[in-house]
């Protein structure tokens, strides 16, 4: 649902939404993958011709011209190769006509599709500076902003805005209303992606991502309504249907409708059989909804795969055998939770602070139910010990309430 693509050594290349179909289609493809339509004059539009050319003299303005001709003939094939040797040519032109905001525009997206993070931002400013009504060099340097190991949503937005105020397209508002949904402005996304789907209405995605901004705002019936929709308009066997079925069985959780939350969850599986997170969703359902027995199964199934992080399940698995009342099984997962945390926080504190408060927050949570379960045992200093330790971490939540808690339990004893 993402308009990009990662490989292991952290290359991002940039996907194209077709203007005519709405769909993600990668950059180097001349035609949309999905309905066939004509994009390379998109992606690389007509914008150089000789009286644009500052170059010094007609043989250079002529080489300039021979270079961006030749430079955009080994994008469209498309593969590494013919990418660096675009990019080679487009330098060249630069080099002879500084002044030429098409090459520029033509080596910042050049540069993108190659996997470079900063240089594109780079070569489509000054792109913009000559030019200043390009849209697409807007709609692109958005995009930049908005890819991972930049993440600079408010940038993306004003680049995207931009390019709506002189191309209205869907591509842009779409794209901006995704990077809405990642700045927090639910409702300006929400506006976005209703107008995408004015625009082209029967696209899975904007209404895949006006569910999730509906979600995130807490109104969950309009939001399953819109992953529904997105269901709909998704082919049976797209694997992007995990997605759809697990964020729809998130809307019916939060609504407390167990039951449908895991026919979603369950549906999600079948195409990511191994995704750890729609097994820890399947599971809380499981858990809130009682059947403690196939709740401890889903977070079990998350414990016993070696990459995964143990603390939540761990966490989550506890709660559930606590529930049941085997509180035996849930000090141990909650001692085991506890001792990967602490870990956690000594490596935060140690190398990076920027988490710290709300990781201690966490670990005052686990101390915290650990300490319940002690309690409900009858083993009074071990909770008491427990409950001073998340005071000590969180006081700010639990001072008021387990300094009573703790005079109760040294009185009883």
């Amino acid at each position: 649902m993402k308009n990009i693509i990662k490989n292991s050594k952290k290359k991002i290349y940039l996907k194209w939404i077709c203007p005519d179909c709405g769909k993600n289609t990668p950059i180097r493809e001349k035609s949309c993958i999905n309905c066939g339509s004509d994009i390379s004059s998109m992606i690389l539009p007509e914008g150089y011709s000789n009286r644009d050319s500052k170059a010094v003299n007609l043989r250079s303005v002529k080489t300039v011209e021979k270079l961006i001709n030749r430079g955009k003939s080994y994008f469209q094939k498309g593969d590494d190769d013919s990418i660096s040797l675009a990019i080679r040519d487009f330098t060249k032109a630069i080099n002879l006509d500084q002044q030429n905001s098409y090459a520029f525009y033509l080596l910042g997206i050049a540069k993108f599709v190659s996997g470079n993070i900063d240089m594109p931002i780079i070569y489509l400013t000054k792109s913009i500076k000559l030019n200043p009504k390009n849209s697409y060099a807007f709609y692109f340097r958005g995009q930049a902003y908005n890819s991972p190991f930049q993440f600079d949503y408010d940038l993306a937005t004003k680049d995207f805005t931009k390019a709506i105020k002189f191309t209205p397209r869907y591509y842009a508002i779409y794209s901006r209303g995704h990077a809405y949904v990642s700045k927090g402005d639910y409702d300006l996304a929400i506006k976005d992606f209703t107008t995408a789907i004015k625009m082209i209405p029967k696209n899975a995605d904007p209404f895949y991502w006006r569910g999730c901004a509906y979600s995130r705002k807490g109104n969950y019936d309009p939001a399953i309504r819109d992953f529904t929709r997105a269901i709909i308009l998704t082919f049976k066997k797209d694997r992007t249907l995990h997605s759809i079925f697990q964020s729809r069985g998130e809307g019916y959780a939060c609504k407390g409708d167990y039951d449908s939350a895991i026919k979603d969850f369950t549906r999600a599986l079948k195409f990511e059989p191994a995704n750890t997170s729609i097994f820890m969703d399947r599971g809380k359902a499981y858990s809130d909804k009682g059947d403690y027995d196939s709740a401890i199964k889903d977070f079990t199934k998350i414990i016993n795969d070696d990459d995964f992080d143990k603390t939540e399940s761990k966490y989550f698995r506890a709660i559930a055998y606590s529930k049941k009342g085997d509180y035996d099984s849930a000090i141990n997962d909650f001692s085991y939770a506890i001792d990967l945390e602490q870990l956690r926080v000594k490596f935060i504190y140690k190398f990076d602070r920027s988490d710290y408060k709300s990781r201690r927050r966490e670990l005052a949570r686990f101390f915290y139910n650990r300490g319940l379960i002690y309690s409900l045992k009858g083993e009074r200093s071990l909770a008491i010990k427990d409950f001073k330790s998340a005071i000590k971490l969180d006081s700010k939540k639990y001072k008021t309430e387990l300094k009573q808690e703790i005079e109760k339990l040294k009185s009883a004893s």
